[in-house]
């Protein structure tokens, strides 16, 4: 019964999480984006962020050994806070295309949380995902 029930919560928590994806106009966009990135991020959202962020073949990857809640959870331990400094820092940046227009990357300012110099993204049939 407990496994029943175990199961019933898990998938309804995975169609909570459906419902709260990003509009693919919003995905399409990074000037949008970013900020409703943001916004998911500060309102804990995880799920849709990661559903939002992660290439798709990753996420099936990902999902296929970890269910989304505990994917989402893990996430808003570890990586949720980075990301959001990240993002929060992009405001009012533009990103450097490339020559096909399906990758941007941003300068990002020197931050002891995350040392790299620049975060991606990858354009993947219309909607805008990170790279790194």
């Amino acid at each position: 019964m407990k496994s029943f029930l175990a199961s019933v919560v898990a998938l309804a928590a995975n169609l909570t999480f459906s419902f709260a994806a990003v509009p693919d106009d919003v995905r399409g966009n990074l000037d949008k984006l970013v900020p409703e990135t943001v916004r998911l991020l500060e309102a804990k959202d995880y799920a849709a962020v990661l559903e939002t962020l992660v290439p798709p073949d990753a996420f099936k990857k990902i999902t296929a050994l970890t269910p989304l809640a505990e994917f989402a959870a893990e996430f808003g331990k570890e990586k949720a806070a980075q990301l959001l400094e990240v993002l929060k820092a992009l405001k009012d940046k533009k990103p450097k295309l490339s020559q096909d227009g399906n990758t941007a990357a941003f300068d990002l300012p020197e931050n002891p949380v995350f040392p790299k110099k620049e975060i991606k993204f990858t354009k993947i049939e219309g909607r805008w995902f990170i790279n790194n």
